[in-house]
């Protein structure tokens, strides 16, 4: 699901190639096609998460709340659903603290679609 190239940086910032995905089954019918950037999280950091938006005395603004567990450990991101421009920042959902935030503006995406089960077997 990613390429051999991609990096993060201390500063949040991505490099390298993110693969356009097709047919990913974890979306909606009308987000099933983009660039994914996967995620995956250590037993010890598997608490209520919130990706996205901005937060607020009352919540968040927009995003969506996950949970890492020992099964799903994986946090998914369509970089076409980043909220703030390429940029998508991860909270703790109990705190509302700010955890770290992604920032796409400097990779490469890449534009041949693969499929899903085409890239699971590389």
């Amino acid at each position: 699901m990613i390429a051999d190239d991609v990096k993060i940086g201390e500063d949040g910032k991505v490099t390298g190639n993110i693969l356009y995905l097709s047919d990913v089954p974890l979306y909606e019918d009308e987000e099933k096609n983009g660039h994914y950037f996967p995620i995956r999280f250590f037993e010890k950091n598997f608490k209520p998460l919130h990706v996205g938006g901005a937060a607020t005395k009352d919540g968040f603004t927009a995003g969506k709340d996950i949970q890492p567990t020992p099964s799903d450990p994986f946090l998914v991101i369509r970089v076409e659903n980043c909220t703030d421009g390429e940029k998508v920042t991860i909270f703790d959902r109990e705190s509302k603290d700010e955890l770290f935030t992604l920032d796409f503006s400097e990779a490469t995406k890449q534009d041949n679609p693969v499929t899903i089960q085409r890239r699971a077997r590389r």
